[in-house]
């Protein structure tokens, strides 16, 4: 009978695990810049392929129908941020598959007006592996995305999974500063 409750508790832990580690679903999500003034929509473009998906940044206006000012496509991403004057785009990298980072796996990435400025993988920005926290399929190098230093800046803020802090310069992409922090 112990034994009998003993594999039963296995079992049902090791399905629960492999069920809790399966991606998320893409959907339709509107992110907007501080003050709402300009919008980013972000849309999958099938649900077979996790990696598809296109946006549009608009302009909010008194007319019926916003303005488009510049689109994305090709890409799909779950967290997306945009600066204060719905010029930048910051691109946070999806789940990464696999249990250690990746050139191959993208950690952030910046746009200009929709085209791509400068990206880092995620092992550009991970540089101790032993932090990085892995599941069955996936790990997960990013312990907070802080954001904008404030509402009307240009700095971009990121702590990795070793306790990194990374903040950028949106309008080249490039890092500004780094530094262990707790």
């Amino acid at each position: 009978m112990k034994s009998i409750i003993l594999i039963s508790v296995f079992v049902l832990t090791t399905i629960s695990t492999l069920w809790a580690d399966k991606e998320a679903p893409q959907y339709v999500y509107v992110r907007s810049s501080y003050g709402g003034q300009y919008y980013f929509k972000m849309i999958p473009e099938a649900d077979y392929d996790r990696t598809k998906g296109r946006g549009a940044l608009y302009l909010v206006t008194k007319k019926r129908l916003d303005k488009v000012l510049w689109k994305v496509k090709g890409w799909y991403a779950f967290q997306t941020y945009i600066s204060y004057d719905g010029r930048y785009l910051i691109r946070i990298g999806n789940w990464p598959r696999g249990r250690i980072p990746s050139h191959k796996h993208l950690g952030i990435a910046f746009y200009d007006k929709g085209t791509l400025i400068k990206k880092y993988s995620t092992k550009d920005l991970v540089k101790n592996l032993p932090p990085v926290r892995a599941s069955v399929s996936h790990y997960r190098f990013l312990e907070k995305v802080l954001g904008f230093e404030s509402a009307y800046s240009h700095r971009f803020k990121i702590k990795t999974a070793d306790k990194m802090e990374y903040t950028f310069d949106v309008t080249h992409g490039k890092i500004v500063s780094q530094k262990k922090v707790k």
